[in-house]
């Protein structure tokens, strides 16, 4: 602020408790204080009384969400950046049935969820796996999944990813409201673990209030 003399500053931290302190700060400096939302967004303690002067959010459904958590209704904009609804071309045919996006699932859930993907009937090289860059080992997911397509995130855009599959998969994952946003059919995954998707019930996670389909019914 005093070297720079900003009329604003941007940041993507509502999570941490020290976001309101900063807004506070910003207003005795007269700097207004933005904020861009950072990921998905669940009914958490974490993200309790958080206050900007700006706080841009992808869906009407967080604005809610947020003021449920106490923060103050008028600091919320709802807008949708490219990140958020990637371009895709959307094909006729497609080169994958299904592609499975994983997250930081535990090596039993990862077993679960190949059991419950053969149980779709698919063919093995119509079935895609697409691990998370930074949570997941590669080395694991080669093992575990090797009858299936394995999809590399870092050579692999998000936009091509989507173009590929007809149908989407995962438990939680931003890339379910992605591909919900880019007009995707999406399946969410109530079977590998279902105790953590009754949980994200709990939570109010958004996914569960679009519309989607549940992976207990394609396997039935």
């Amino acid at each position: 602020i005093h070297t720079y003399k900003p009329v604003s500053i941007i940041t993507h931290n509502e999570y941490s408790f020290a976001s309101s302190f900063l807004t506070m700060y910003c207003r005795m400096n007269e700097v207004e204080h933005v904020n861009i939302m950072h990921g998905e967004k669940l009914f958490n303690i974490r993200d309790s009384f958080v206050q900007f002067d700006r706080f841009y959010v992808w869906d009407e459904y967080y604005v809610k969400l947020m003021v449920e958590l106490r923060s103050p209704k008028g600091q919320f904009k709802v807008e949708i950046p490219k990140s958020v609804k990637p371009d895709f071309v959307d094909k006729e045919s497609y080169l994958y049935e299904y592609t499975y996006y994983l997250g930081a699932e535990t090596e039993t859930e990862l077993l679960n969820i190949k059991a419950n993907l053969i149980k779709t009937k698919t063919p093995y090289d119509r079935i895609c796996i697409r691990y998370h860059p930074r949570y997941c080992d590669v080395n694991q997911i080669s093992r575990i999944f090797k009858e299936f397509q394995i999809e590399n995130p870092n050579e692999v855009s998000l936009g091509v990813s989507l173009s590929q599959a007809r149908f989407i998969i995962s438990l939680y994952s931003t890339v379910l409201y992605q591909a919900y946003e880019s007009g995707k059919q999406i399946i969410i995954d109530n079977v590998t673990n279902p105790n953590k998707y009754e949980k994200l019930k709990e939570l109010k996670y958004i996914m569960l209030s679009k519309s989607h389909t549940l992976l207990s019914e394609v396997i039935q």
